[in-house]
């Protein structure tokens, strides 16, 4: 038996950027529903490291800016909200003055003002302390208010706050633009249809914006280079006892650009740690595209980072991940921003870059709606059958197989962890 809604906004896609406009819309008043295929955050939401940047990654103040103009939404949003903060403390690593300066440099630039503290040597994280062979190869350390979330918590907690908006489907059988509105007519192999009608139409499902966009809006894209692209990093997943595990997050661009945060788990910690090498599918380049390669060069870096840690290696279990991103296209290049393709007046597909630019990429969609441009639409009748709430997404590297050091190291195939889940 089909359902029927009327709305004023419809989100096609339960991750982070979906979510958080139904968020900006529920605070505004405005009706409108979550479609979900799967989990909420399963796909790009939780296989990320979960990490507010306040722009201290990037190299040029521009991009920087981008992301240190969201920094008071997400401080704001996260008050009396702290259980989802997994880490407080996030730091960055040189290895020579040089290179520290040069950083410093673009932080202190007047339209960033981004603050951060030099750690005195007795007060580095555990990770990084000498060890009696050979100390980290880190020489300046300093210390950034960025902070990492549990990704499992935080979209449970954003969607918490509207769980009869959201509903999962198995599939988009049609969207029709007319003059007033767009029609949408979604089906639950369980429940049946479900019938949408809305004045805007964002399609924020990550990777399936590109199946929604050609199989809906075909003339459109017909003939033209693609619209979205799909970056494919590795995420390393190392697991072991606090003792010898300290937690350690923060960015280490002198050391393969490493990239890492912590995970605590009663007696064991986890880290998580990938690097800048993301490589656009279908293209070349970077360590990135191949497991193998990638996960070689990471241990070595690591080895640099934290000798300490690494000589406890065969205490740990180990495994790898493969995080697929999808973004806007940007002729093969890193987008760094929000990305926001206008379909028509009324249809917009959205792709964030980075886990912390949902918040602006929201406030520009609401911009583009026009709300005061003619009436609400009428409400429909309630719903006249249950309809499927989707689950919240467990972290991706919680779900990944774990081996041992040596088999992770170079067993054979069917041993390795890495061929199991690359």
């Amino acid at each position: 038996m089909a359902c029927q809604l009327n709305l004023d906004v419809l989100i096609v896609g339960g991750g982070i950027m979906g979510l958080w406009l139904a968020h900006d819309l529920h605070a505004a008043g405005r009706s409108f529903a979550v479609l979900e295929q799967n989990t909420l955050g399963g796909e790009q939401t939780c296989h990320s490291h979960v990490y507010l940047h306040q722009g201290f990654i990037y190299k040029e103040v521009e991009l920087a800016a981008r992301l240190r103009s969201v920094t008071a939404k997400w401080q704001e949003w996260l008050k009396n909200r702290e259980h989802l903060v997994r880490s407080h403390a996030s730091y960055f690593g040189f290895r020579t003055g040089v290179e520290f300066e040069q950083k410093l440099a673009l932080w202190e630039h007047p339209s960033l003002g981004l603050q951060c503290k030099l750690v005195a040597a007795p007060d580095w994280p555990g990770a990084l302390s000498p060890s009696a062979k050979r100390s980290s190869g880190v020489r300046i350390l300093v210390s950034t208010p960025e902070q990492s979330l549990d990704g499992h918590l935080l979209v449970k907690e954003i969607a918490g706050g509207f769980p009869d908006s959201i509903f999962r489907i198995d599939i988009v059988d049609r969207i029709e633009v007319t003059p007033t509105g767009v029609d949408v007519v979604a089906r639950s192999d369980r429940y049946g249809e479900l019938r949408l009608r809305s004045r805007f139409l964002v399609l924020a499902a990550g990777s399936g914006n590109l199946r929604l966009l050609t199989s809906f809006f075909p003339e459109q894209f017909a003939g033209k280079p693609s619209p979205q692209q799909i970056r494919k990093a590795h995420m390393m997943v190392i697991r072991g006892p606090k003792d010898d595990l300290p937690p350690l997050n923060g960015v280490f661009g002198s050391f393969g650009g490493l990239f890492m945060v912590s995970r605590e788990l009663g007696d064991e910690n986890v880290w998580l740690v990938s690097d800048y090498r993301s490589p656009v599918e279908g293209q070349s380049g970077g360590a990135a595209s191949g497991c193998e390669p990638w996960q070689s060069a990471v241990l070595e870096y690591l080895y640099e980072l934290a000798p300490a840690v690494m000589e406890r290696a065969g205490g740990f279990r180990w495994g790898i991940y493969e995080a697929p991103k999808a973004e806007g296209a940007a002729a093969g290049k890193l987008p760094d921003e929000e990305r926001i393709l206008s379909v028509g007046q009324r249809v917009w597909t959205v792709w964030p870059t980075k886990l912390t630019l949902a918040p602006k990429a929201s406030a520009a969609l609401l911009r583009h709606m026009n709300f005061t441009a003619g009436p609400a639409p009428e409400p429909g009748p309630p719903m006249s059958v249950p309809y499927e709430r989707p689950g919240v997404a467990p972290e991706r590297w919680s779900l990944t197989p774990l081996c041992g050091w040596e088999e992770f190291r170079g067993g054979p195939p069917e041993l390795k962890g890495v061929s199991r889940v690359c």
